[in-house]
Formats: structure tokens, C-alpha cells, sequence
């Protein structure tokens, strides 16, 4: 374009927009001029916004999380730095109300959380959580062997309804009710058990799969098992 409709341009961009901390206005007439972005002011504009950017994740490390917000609040008019800037600052409100579910022992929240930010199980306080469930998951197993599921439900308690470990829990259970299935059978004539009911209740949860058929089979079951119709759902305990 003509040298004279880009003077009023280069004029404004030539004042103290950057003092002024304009960085709205000197980012947009940037993009709106690109050839403006090989000049010393855009260049010293950008490191503006890399020094924001180094102290906000400084802080956010550091776990000074609303002074991190604070400069990353600041990146909104830096054009360059904004898309990033709101991810961080997801992340970090992610943080705070992970820790917060922690202190308030709010355990399906802390889990609801890492679901939706994966990156919060890189978190020290993550590996204490899991250790915590490794405990109590032993204690599960213990009683899993020896065929006690209401124990078992007991135990997992307030992890039943947590997605993470949905499989885990899903195994321990299994276990417990094959176990069960097992020493009913030693301890009880058929008579006194409705196995038909016994043997639905766990193909609606894990399916009409080998272990169970292995179960039956070793308990002298089958003929409860085999008019039972289907295959039943390999994963109706997420449900």
C-alpha cells in the first residue's frame, strides 16, 4: 500500500505505547500490521510477556497460586501469550480445589479432579492419595480370599463411587464373590442358597466369563448355572 496510508499506523505505533502499557492496543495494531513485528518494540513486548510468564510459573510452583493468577491476569492483553496463559490458569484453579478437596477429606472430588486435569497426578499429595487406597485395597483383598463381599463393600466404602479406581475395585470384588460362590457352595447344600439369583447378580456385574464357569464348574453348580440365558455384562460394575 501507499507509503501515506501506513504514516498514521507508524506514528501511533512509534509512541509510548508500551509505557503507557498499552500491550492491547500494540498487540492488535501488530496483527493488523504484521511487517510491525520484526521492530525492536514488538521484540521487547514479547520478552515483557516471557518475564511474566517465567515469574507466573515461579510462583506457581512455588505455590504462591493467586500471585501466579495475579501475572498471568496481566497476559490477557498479550495476544501472543493469552491461549497459554488461560490453560495455566486452569490448571492452577485445578490445583486449589484439588488441595482443598484433600484438606476437607473430599475424596471423589480430589478424583473428580484429576480425571478432568490428568497433569494433577504428578502431584506429591497424588502418590499420598494412592497410598491410601493401596492400604485399604489390601484389607479388601484379605477379605476377598476368603470369600466376604459385604466385608469387602464395607471396606472400599467411600472408593466405590470414584471412577479412578473403578477397576481395581471392580477385581477386588470379583474375587470375593467367586470366593464366595466357592466356600457357599462347601458350606451350604444347594437347597439353601438361591444360586440361580447368586449367579445372575454376578454376570450382571462381570459377565458369564470363564472364572465363573471354572467356579461352578469345581462347586458341582452347573445345573443352576446353564438355564441361565446371556452372556451377561464384562463391565457392569462401572454401572
Amino acid at each position: 500500500p501507499p507509503r501515506s496510508t501506513l504514516f498514521p499506523y507508524t506514528t501511533l505505533f512509534r509512541s509510548d505505547m508500551l509505557k503507557e502499557k498499552d500491550f492491547a492496543g500494540f498487540f492488535r495494531l501488530c496483527d493488523r500490521f504484521p511487517f510491525l513485528k520484526d521492530s525492536t518494540a514488538y521484540q521487547k513486548a514479547i520478552m515483557i510477556g516471557e518475564q511474566v510468564i517465567d515469574k507466573a510459573f515461579k510462583f506457581d510452583n512455588d505455590r504462591e497460586f493467586e500471585k501466579a493468577l495475579n501475572y498471568l491476569a496481566l497476559l490477557s492483553d498479550f495476544t501472543p501469550f493469552k491461549s497459554g496463559a488461560i490453560e495455566r490458569k486452569k490448571h492452577i484453579e485445578a490445583k486449589i480445589a484439588f488441595f482443598s478437596a484433600i484438606k476437607e477429606k473430599q475424596l471423589r472430588v480430589a478424583y473428580e479432579l484429576i480425571e478432568r486435569d490428568p497433569d494433577l497426578a504428578t502431584l506429591e499429595e497424588f502418590e499420598i492419595l494412592k497410598k491410601d487406597f493401596a492400604m485399604v485395597s489390601k484389607k479388601a483383598y484379605e477379605k476377598a480370599f476368603g470369600g466376604f463381599s459385604d466385608h469387602v463393600l464395607e471396606i472400599l466404602g467411600e472408593y466405590l463411587d470414584i471412577i479412578y479406581w473403578q477397576d481395581k475395585i471392580g477385581a477386588i470384588v470379583k474375587v470375593a464373590y467367586l470366593n464366595e460362590i466357592k466356600y457357599g457352595a462347601q458350606k451350604f447344600s444347594p437347597k439353601q442358597v438361591d444360586w440361580k439369583r447368586t449367579f445372575e447378580d454376578y454376570i450382571n456385574r462381570f459377565g458369564k466369563d470363564e472364572e465363573l464357569q471354572k467356579t461352578v464348574k469345581l462347586a458341582s453348580l452347573n445345573d443352576f448355572l446353564k438355564p441361565i440365558e446371556g452372556n451377561g455384562d464384562s463391565e457392569g460394575y462401572k454401572k
